[in-house]
């Protein structure tokens, strides 16, 4: 049985339309390499698929590649950045770097490309990125039904300050999340000290 992508109105299956509530059941199956797919094959899937794409986003990480962890991360906040309607979809997010520097920021919002798994677009030229530099603590700071996140990662002394850096956005009072994991690892006392001092300030929220 073929199944055929409609324009406007979903897709096609023999002479059938799949209902959208279908599609939605189907959603939660699959995995956001799927998703982000889907969300390409044409304007009525990609309103249908978004809200489920973004509503759990977990960043993928391998063993010894902490700059493609950042950089995705990175990819992620450039595109809630520029796409603000999208902010209020995060309700989850897992497995977020403790770090995003300035520079893998930099580097990411200078490229060309066509929409990730993450940005969603219909894949012509319009679809583009164009380079912006978004701050990283304001675009998650959009998200205000955030309700768990999981940072993981080691942390140094180079990159932590009292705010937290890019995840300060935890002590805005809107940010109210009902699970909070930091599997975090400060290398060295003075990290300890200070990575503390910022749980604190979170914890007193």
């Amino acid at each position: 049985m073929d199944t055929i992508m409609g324009h406007s109105n979903g897709p096609i299956v023999g002479s059938h339309r799949i209902p959208d509530d279908i599609i939605i059941y189907i959603l939660d199956f699959l995995e956001s390499d799927t998703l982000g797919t889907m969300a390409r094959a044409s304007r009525h899937l990609q309103e249908v698929v978004t809200p489920t794409l973004y509503c759990k986003i977990t960043i993928p990480q391998k063993e010894g590649k902490d700059i493609e962890h950042q950089k995705t991360a990175a990819r992620l906040l450039r595109t809630l950045s520029r796409k603000s309607s999208l902010t209020a979809l995060v309700r989850h997010f897992e497995n977020a770097p403790t770090l995003v520097p300035p520079e893998v920021l930099k580097s990411v919002c200078s490229e060309h490309t066509y929409p990730s798994n993450l940005e969603t677009g219909s894949g012509d030229q319009s679809s583009l990125v164009h380079p912006s530099h978004p701050v990283p603590e304001d675009a998650m700071r959009s998200c205000v039904n955030l309700q768990s996140l999981t940072v993981a990662g080691t942390i140094d002394i180079g990159n932590i300050n009292g705010t937290g850096g890019w995840l300060s956005f935890l002590l805005d009072p809107s940010i109210k999340l009902k699970n909070l994991r930091l599997l975090v690892y400060p290398q060295g006392l003075l990290t300890w000290a200070i990575w503390n001092s910022f749980v604190v300030k979170i914890l007193d929220i």
